[in-house]
C-alpha cells in the first residue's frame, strides 16, 4: 500500500518530464497527485501487474509496442500527464535499445570475420599434420619385412578362433533404443492454441527468449516444450489452449490481459 503524499509537500509547479524516463514521469505524476495504482487500473482496465512493468519500464516482460502505445495513453490520461510526452520517451528508450542491439550484432559479424583466416590457418597446419603422419605409417608398414607380415595375420586368425563368438542380441538390447525414444516422446509437452478474436501472445518456452505474436481469429499454434511454457496473453477470451490434447482453463474476462503458467501447478 503506497503512502499518501501531504497536500502541502505537493509542489504547485507543474512537474517536468525533461529528465525523466517514460516509466519514472508516469509514477511521479500518479505520486504527486496521490493517486493509487489500483485507481488507474480500474480506469484504464489495465491489470495492476502491467502498470508496474510500465512503471519498472521492463520492456522484456511488456507487450508489442502498439499495445504499449495504447498502454501508455491511457495511463496517461487517467493521472492527467502528457500522453506525447510519454510517448516520445517511450520511443525514445526503444531507439536506444535498438541502437545497442544493432551496434552488438556488428560488432559479432566484425569478430566473425576476423577470426577467419586464423580458422583457415589452423585447419592447413591440422591436415598437414595428418597427411605428414598418414605418410611416415605408409612407409613404416612397406619396410616391414614379409615374415612379420604373415606371422601377423596368423596370431590374428589365431586370436579370432580364441575369442568367443558374440551375437547382436548378446551385445546389446535392440530395444533399449525405442523405449528411449517412447520415453523423450511421453516427456514431451505438445500446446496447440486455437484463435478466436484478435489478440496478441508473448510465449516463453523452457525458459528460453520470449517470442511475440499478433494472432487473428482462425489463426493456429502448435509448440513444444520440456519442462513447460509462460505465457502473456493480450485477451483472455481470445484464445482456446490444449496440451497434450487436454484442455486448459483461462482465468480472466474477454479484453483482459493475463499472464499463464503452464502446466499450471497443483498449489
Amino acid at each position: 500500500m503506497e503512502k499518501m503524499p501531504d497536500n502541502n509537500s505537493l509542489s504547485p509547479e507543474p512537474i517536468s518530464p525533461g529528465s525523466l524516463s517514460f516509466g519514472r514521469y508516469l509514477k511521479t505524476v500518479r505520486l504527486e497527485r496521490g493517486i493509487e495504482l489500483e485507481t488507474v487500473s480500474k480506469k484504464t482496465r489495465i491489470t495492476k501487474d502491467n502498470l508496474l512493468l510500465i512503471e519498472a519500464q521492463d520492456n522484456d516482460r511488456l507487450p508489442a509496442e502498439v499495445y504499449v502505445k495504447g498502454f501508455l495513453r491511457s495511463y496517461a490520461e487517467a493521472v492527467g500527464a502528457d500522453s506525447k510526452e510519454v510517448i516520445r520517451l517511450y520511443m525514445s528508450r526503444h531507439d536506444v535499445s535498438r541502437k545497442k542491439s544493432r551496434h552488438s550484432c556488428i560488432c559479432y559479424r566484425i569478430l566473425n570475420i576476423k577470426a577467419w583466416p586464423r580458422i583457415l590457418i589452423s585447419f592447413g597446419l591440422a591436415g598437414c599434420i595428418i597427411a605428414l603422419s598418414v605418410f611416415v605409417i605408409s612407409a613404416f608398414h612397406g619396410k616391414q619385412p614379409a615374415n612379420d607380415i604373415l606371422n601377423h595375420t596368423a596370431l590374428s586368425k589365431e586370436k579370432q578362433n580364441m575369442e568367443p563368438d558374440f551375437t547382436k542380441s548378446d551385445i546389446f538390447n535392440k530395444d533399449a533404443p525405442i523405449k528411449q525414444y517412447a520415453e523423450n516422446i511421453q516427456n514431451k509437452l505438445l500446446l496447440k492454441i486455437i484463435t478466436v478474436e484478435k489478440t496478441w501472445m508473448k510465449v516463453i518456452i523452457d525458459c528460453q527468449s520470449p517470442k511475440k505474436y499478433s494472432l487473428n481469429p482462425g489463426d493456429r499454434l502448435e509448440i513444444e516444450a520440456s519442462s513447460g511454457f509462460n505465457l502473456l496473453i493480450g485477451n483472455a477470451g481470445g484464445v482456446k489452449l490444449t496440451l497434450n490434447g487436454k484442455p486448459v482453463s483461462i482465468p480472466g474476462k474477454p479484453g483482459q490481459v493475463i499472464n499463464l503458467q503452464i502446466p499450471q501447478s497443483d498449489g
